[in-house]
């Protein structure tokens, strides 16, 4: 990942941004920011926001609440965020809101303590929300042809190769081509690969972009704002998986962790990127 110098607190000159009824998202690097610039989100609307972040900006996703958002509507949906958290630590979601009585709300929920709160970007940023360390970050677009497996399967073993998780790398490039091609079958037109690293962890994450809308399998387990964790079909060694489908994207992600015994190298977990503190405000 790219450090991240700085913290915003509005939009950037220049950043384009994609208005969603009451909500406006834009990206700061490969930080996802999400405004509550009115009154409450129209239902589903703030989690389908965080999904669609979550899955393209790896580095963490960052929700600013207005004063004027009904806690009972929003609250819900940003807990349900936390077992994003909890399956993959890497990327961090953050709450900011300068209400207590929301954020209090927030942390009574245990998927919500997965959460950074706080009332500004700076507390924030500056109280940990990468506390347990920044992802090293991959993402590639891949050809929908039957070249995409073998481009997606090299690109994942050599990331696990480079970040001194050998042992992950032939399972997680078997993983990995086992998404893209199920996702080439499908008729992706557009297919895009995250491969990202915390520690002994990888994820792969796959995003394909279809003409017809995208559908969920049966047979998984909701945990709210759409996700599935997948409890099969995918691979037996995986630590996490899960799912979820926005109007004509499809994503999935699958998180492997390297055993102790089985690490090769001498490599410094969570150390590949650092947050540049001293330039922030």
């Amino acid at each position: 990942m790219k450090s991240a110098r700085t913290t915003p607190d509005a939009a950037p000159e220049g950043v384009a941004t994609h208005a969603l009824c009451s909500l406006r998202t834009y990206r700061h690097g490969d930080i996802g920011f999400i405004d509550v610039v009115g009154a409450t989100p129209r239902p589903d609307e703030l989690g389908r926001a965080v999904l669609w972040e979550w899955a393209n900006c790896p580095a963490g996703v960052l929700v600013r609440l207005g004063g004027e958002v009904c806690a009972d509507e929003v609250v819900p949906r940003l807990t349900a965020a936390g077992g994003l958290v909890r399956a993959w630590p890497g990327t961090p979601i953050g709450v900011i809101s300068r209400r207590p009585d929301l954020r209090a709300l927030v942390n009574l929920d245990p998927r919500g303590r997965l959460l950074a709160c706080g009332a500004s970007v700076a507390e924030i940023w500056h109280g940990g929300m990468w506390a347990g360390g920044v992802a090293s970050n991959i993402t590639i677009e891949l050809p929908p042809t039957v070249r995409g497996p073998r481009t997606a399967r090299e690109t994942v073993a050599r990331a696990c190769v480079e970040w001194r998780l050998g042992a992950l790398a032939d399972p997680a490039a078997s993983v990995t081509g086992d998404l893209v091609a199920r996702a080439f079958t499908r008729g992706a037109e557009d297919i895009t690969l995250t491969v990202s690293r915390l520690h002994s962890r990888v994820r792969v994450l796959v995003r394909e972009d279809s003409r017809a809308p995208a559908g969920l399998g049966t047979g998984d387990t909701e945990i709210g704002l759409g996700i599935r964790f997948a409890t099969s079909g995918v691979s037996d060694g995986a630590e996490a998986l899960g799912e979820f489908a926005l109007e004509r994207h499809r994503v999935k992600w699958v998180v492997l962790r390297q055993p102790e015994t089985g690490r090769t190298g001498t490599s410094s977990p969570g150390t590949a990127d650092t947050v540049d503190r001293a330039r922030m405000p």
